[in-house]
């Protein structure tokens, strides 16, 4: 049995990880600065005292333009992880973070591990500065694709627009590499028992557009109301073509299952 800490349980990701039934095999503690009474100084001493095998970062503050604030988002984002790698690396916990495919332009395709950054927004800068802080105390790094969760708005957007009718936009020119939730969860498991390495990237083979992604939307999605679809309420835009793929590392291909089967189940699970 390991000791896990996990810092920021409240994620999409952190509570799949947290209730993966294999888990059940470890030690898993939460910490949350939402808690009044968390501090940084709370944490270290955790760290220091409770001989943690893992620290996991899922705190992640989003960059949103109607309340966008640089300093609390790159505090959150930045600095406090780059302090928790620095105590981790003191008393012996290996420190894992994650980034995503915004650190690189996104023009091309499948973008290789040693790429230079060429990040465009500022979030993505910030992953960059993430990227770059916590790997000077032997840390590790996951970088995703985007992953399929029902709290997305994309796909809540689309199952609105089936259901009820509510106008929505499908974009034709922008492609992913669409990863499951519980397929991360393998791969975080995958690379903390790794030993060589720093960064690590995740993502499938294969990119979908997301025309394609919603047809197969209303396909899957007809099955199991039962009835056509109107979509009337469908606009599908030209945009500037964009990627969201990364070259997957070999040691963490396995930790993907059959996309088609999965996406159908995923689908299903909103009606």
């Amino acid at each position: 049995m390991k000791n896990i800490l996990i810092i920021g349980p409240s994620s999409t990701i952190a509570k799949s990880y947290i209730n993966h039934p294999k888990n059940a095999l470890n030690n898993i503690l939460q910490f949350s600065f939402s808690d009044p009474t968390s501090t940084i100084q709370t944490l270290q001493e955790r760290i220091s005292n409770e001989n943690f095998h893992s620290v996991i970062y899922f705190a992640n503050k989003k960059i949103e333009s109607s309340n966008f604030n640089t300093q609390e988002s790159a505090f959150i984002n930045v600095e406090l992880p780059i302090q928790i790698a620095q105590v981790c690396q003191r008393y012996g916990s290996q420190f894992l973070v994650f980034s995503s495919t915004r650190i690189f332009d996104e023009k091309e395709p499948f973008v290789r591990r040693k790429a230079d950054y060429s990040a465009e927004t500022e979030y993505g800068r910030q992953k960059v500065d993430l990227e770059l802080g916590v790997s000077q105390y032997n840390s590790k790094v996951l970088r995703l694709t985007k992953v399929l969760s029902k709290d997305d708005e994309v796909w809540l957007n689309w199952s609105r627009s089936i259901t009820l009718g509510i106008q929505t936009l499908v974009y034709k020119n922008k492609y992913i590499s669409p990863i499951f939730l519980h397929e991360v969860v393998l791969a975080i498991d995958k690379v903390l028992g790794l030993n060589d390495g720093n960064i690590f990237q995740f993502s499938r083979s294969t990119e979908l557009s997301y025309e394609m992604l919603f047809k197969d939307f209303i396909n899957y999605s007809s099955k199991k109301i039962s009835k056509p679809i109107n979509i009337n309420s469908i606009d599908f835009i030209n945009s500037t073509e964009t990627h969201s793929s990364l070259n997957c590392d070999a040691e963490l291909v396995d930790c993907l299952g059959n996309f088609d089967t999965q996406y159908e189940e995923f689908v299903r699970s909103f009606y």
